[in-house]
């Protein structure tokens, strides 16, 4: 298969045939990652292919242009010579473009050889067993991530690990500070993840607007809104979010508004809420979400360009990773000529009739044609 008309990404889902709960896992990973008709039609999510696989003879290598393998590794696979050999050829095939990512689902795991110099996603002391798949589902969207985001650089070698996933946390000082430090903490402490809380995380002499703007814009971070009574009425918060807006960087509001608000803040819409009482054992929750979305968001915008080089499309075309909204409009105003005509490729669903009424409206008031695409 041609490069031309490769998959994205593919994900591979293997296992031992005499592992009990292997279907159960490559299900519940596929249900995390691939979209189905019967989804919310507001919010879909990443659509990235995942194979299932209990023995080698059928795996195909090279219908993507990027493969991760997740291999969940039991008793019954460390101990089968087949296996052995299969996953010692697998490893001498591991490149910038092929990821293996082992799963111990037994302490023995760590015996299988050809994988043991890997660093596993550890479920094996992980109990009952819907907190092993939720282990798994959060390890592996972080992963994914940063796949997707391990871009081929001169001065870095295969074995490195690639950069972790970096979280803005957008908040008000007067009554979110505590809340942001918890997720800060638990993050620092719980996850691989970076953040980026606030004038703590600036050196000294450098500017405070031009680090946040800059934080924001990096392709690795996305913006976690802790959105609590007083966010909306500050400067600083609103100018983080439509910073992010402008830049197409994904955001995630968190709901923490206890006794409302004078006036909420038209830009903050178009993005996935989680409702959050301040409960710690609920930030794992408010993270799944985060990292789902910063997946889908890498996978939406590398999958439209691979399209776009797959049909040679020669015409300047604006990608978005989001359902489109006004911020959008703006980009594409400043971004084209007067008359130009310009297209705008966005995931599904379909624009509905009312608002493609008003995007139309304001195309035809700023003479410029767009054409939208899902």
């Amino acid at each position: 298969m041609t490069s031309k008309s490769q998959e994205t990404l593919n994900v591979l889902v293997l296992w031992h045939e005499d592992f009990d709960m292997g279907n159960k896992f490559a299900e519940r990973i596929y249900s995390h990652l691939s979209s189905t008709v019967e989804e919310d039609v507001i919010y879909r999510k990443p659509g990235i292919p995942v194979f299932f696989y209990n023995d080698m003879e059928n795996v195909d290598l090279n219908k993507a242009k990027r493969t991760a393998i997740i291999i969940l590794v039991d008793n019954h696979l460390v101990l089968d010579p087949k296996w052995q050999s299969d996953i010692a050829d697998l490893e001498g095939k591991v490149s910038e473009s092929l990821r293996i990512f082992p799963v111990s689902v037994s302490q023995s795991a760590f015996r299988l050889k050809e994988v043991n110099s890997r660093n596993f996603i550890k479920l094996h002391d992980e109990n009952p067993e819907e907190t092993k798949i939720k282990t798994l589902l959060s390890q592996t969207t972080h992963e994914l991530c940063r796949f997707l985001l391990n871009e081929p650089r001169i001065s870095r070698s295969n074995n490195l690990s690639p950069s972790p996933v970096s979280l803005f946390l957008s908040h008000a000082k007067k009554d979110g500070n505590s809340l942001t430090k918890s997720i800060k903490d638990y993050i620092l402490e719980e996850t691989p993840l970076k953040t980026f809380f606030d004038a703590n995380d600036i050196a000294a002499s450098y500017s405070f607007s031009n680090e946040i703007e800059e934080s924001i814009k990096n392709k690795e971070t996305a913006v976690l809104v802790i959105h609590t009574d007083k966010y909306s009425s500050r400067e600083w918060c609103r100018k983080e979010v439509i910073s992010a807006k402008l830049s197409k960087t994904p955001i995630i509001v968190v709901d923490v508004v206890s006794n409302g608000e004078a006036r909420s803040f038209p830009y903050m819409g178009n993005a996935p809420t989680v409702r959050w009482d301040g409960n710690e054992e609920e930030i794992p929750k408010i993270l799944d979400v985060t990292l789902l979305e910063i997946l889908r968001d890498l996978y939406t915008k590398i999958h439209f360009q691979d399209l776009l080089d797959i049909y040679s499309v020669t015409e300047k075309v604006n990608t978005i990773s989001t359902q489109p909204e006004l911020m959008n409009f703006i980009n594409l105003i400043e971004e084209s000529e007067e008359n130009q005509s310009k297209t705008v490729l966005y995931p599904d669903p379909p624009i509905v009739s009312a608002v493609l009424f008003f995007v139309d409206f304001m195309a035809s008031g700023s003479g410029m044609a767009a054409h939208w695409q899902s």
